[in-house]
């Protein structure tokens, strides 16, 4: 029976200590701006056989309807989520890495802002953009409308009081106005982070 290792405030912190002097000689963690379904996967996997360690939507997701549709601002219990799952497992996989590249939709939607802050100039952004009709005729295809139940988890929600956009009430229940204003809302994020963070 393998035994179980149980982490506290002490032994946390140690891991955290060494896995950033494993990071030292990392010279960037690249990730991507983008609404997905605009070729992040095709992405990492060019970028994979050039040698950098790049990953597409990696564990953990930070996804789920409090992530996505947070507040700009961010909040405690995303804050939370980010420093005990995510900020590990980017220095765990960046170790000893040149680059670290992450193509992930839900970066500009979750966690961009704090991987800002902890990691200030190593971090590196692709904003990666296709045709927002190409992108909505996708996400139609694919059944994930933003605001129903099946893309809740990882697309934002029109009717959602954090979004930087208003999709007018006469447009909700409207499948492609409601994917093309997922485009231009996640447009408008990149803008604003990139107003915060140049």
């Amino acid at each position: 029976m393998t035994p179980t290792l149980k982490a506290n405030p002490v032994t946390a912190c140690l891991a955290d200590i060494a896995l950033a002097a494993g990071m030292r000689g990392c010279k960037g963690l690249v990730f991507c701006a983008t609404t997905g379904r605009s070729g992040s996967k095709s992405l990492a996997a060019v970028l994979r056989s050039g040698g950098a360690v790049a990953v597409h939507e990696p564990w953990p997701f930070l996804n789920g309807y409090q992530c996505v549709n947070r507040p700009i601002e961010g909040d405690a219990r995303s804050r939370r989520a980010y420093a005990w799952h995510k900020s590990v497992n980017i220095k765990r996989k960046a170790q000893h890495a040149a680059f670290y590249v992450e193509t992930s939709h839900l970066f500009i939607k979750s966690f961009c802002d704090y991987v800002f802050q902890e990691f200030g100039d190593l971090v590196k952004v692709v904003h990666l953009v296709r045709d927002p009709e190409k992108v909505a005729l996708s996400l139609m295809q694919l059944g994930t409308i933003p605001g129903t139940e099946k893309a809740a988890d990882w697309y934002c929600d029109p009717a959602s009081p954090n979004n930087l956009l208003r999709l007018p009430e006469s447009l909700r229940g409207n499948d492609l106005a409601a994917c093309l204003w997922y485009c231009y809302e996640i447009e408008a994020r990149v803008e604003f982070w990139r107003e915060r963070y140049p």
